[in-house]
């Protein structure tokens, strides 16, 4: 009984993982035949001879994910923003670990098992977030440069705003009733939240603004803002591990569309702008994983210690056959 129910799951699992690597090695493939090597290393030598404005940029980063971790604990009051900016660390890091963003089950998992967030209000309220990250993308890629976002995301665009927007609504009905009904602390709506992520992604578009101006592309602040929105509005659909070769083929689509540069060198900022988030979110999610107390590795332990483990096989009884 136990064995066939976990089958389909495991071989659904497996298959995604599969896919996720296929897709992973063929973007690195890819990558590396197309851009030049010594074009990444310029870009290395002069972020290196300028660490202190590197690390304004890890700054300026790490608030986006700051001014989200706020916005978590006003839609769930009874969170701790330093669970909330924990739990959003391991989710990113696990995306650039894992495929098809299953990062975000960590997201969830990370406030209910350690800051004793109710699994139900965890989710909902991951569901509103994300919900409001890509209403916003879409919504600042296509009202900033309509044309950009519908040569780089095409039909995506309204399909994504459209999900965005029913998830939304349906998570914050599904909030509502906890309240209403379980008395729980929770707000199903609440605008100054929606304005903090607002404002995360703005800051998160600095990323790409240094790494042009260390490629030697300068970008004004709206076009840096445009390429991330445009850029992360196409990794919806990504499957590899940190959107890998799809965050590159879109951020590189984007600067060539907005007139920045050519395709080789914009490919050039998207690698180093990606390679920055990469090395941003595994530094950060192993950390997250740890503190605060407790880590992410009771939960994982639990998960273990209480996973079905498949009936034995017993050989079918021979009593009264000699008969």
């Amino acid at each position: 009984m136990h064995r066939s129910s976990l089958a389909p799951t495991s071989r659904k699992r497996r298959l995604v993982s599969t896919v996720g690597v296929v897709a992973t090695v063929v973007a690195i493939i890819w990558l590396v035949r197309t851009v030049e090597a010594t074009a990444l290393a310029d870009v290395w030598s002069t972020a290196m001879a300028a660490p202190a404005t590197a690390l304004l940029v890890v700054a300026a980063y790490g608030s986006a994910f700051v001014l989200r971790a706020i916005a978590w604990t006003r839609i769930v009051p009874s969170l701790g923003f330093g669970h909330s900016l924990a739990a959003l660390h391991v989710s990113l890091g696990a995306n650039h670990v894992l495929p098809a963003r299953l990062g975000e089950v960590l997201r969830v998992a990370s406030v209910a098992h350690r800051a004793g967030v109710p699994m139900p209000v965890a989710t909902a309220s991951t569901v509103v977030l994300r919900a409001a990250d890509v209403a916003t993308i879409v919504a600042l890629a296509v009202l900033l440069a309509p044309a950009v976002a519908a040569d780089v995301v095409g039909r995506w665009a309204a399909v994504l705003l459209a999900a965005a927007v029913a998830a939304a609504v349906t998570a914050s009905w599904w909030l509502a009733r906890m309240r209403q009904r379980e008395q729980i602390d929770v707000r199903s709506r609440d605008a100054f939240a929606f304005v903090l992520v607002v404002a995360s992604w703005l800051l998160e578009a600095t990323v790409i603004h240094q790494a042009a101006a260390w490629a030697g592309v300068p970008l004004t602040a709206t076009e840096a803002i445009v390429v991330t929105a445009v850029t992360i509005a196409a990794q919806a659909v990504a499957v590899a591990p940190g959107g890998f070769g799809t965050y590159e083929a879109a951020a590189t689509a984007a600067l060539v569309a907005i007139g920045a540069t050519d395709a080789a060198t914009a490919l050039v900022v998207a690698i180093a702008a990606h390679a920055f988030k990469t090395a941003y979110s595994l530094v950060t999610g192993a950390i997250a994983s740890f503190v605060p107390a407790p880590s992410m590795l009771g939960w994982m332990a639990h998960v273990r210690a209480h996973a079905p483990t498949p009936a034995p096989m017993t050989a079918p009884s021979t009593a009264g056959s000699s008969g």
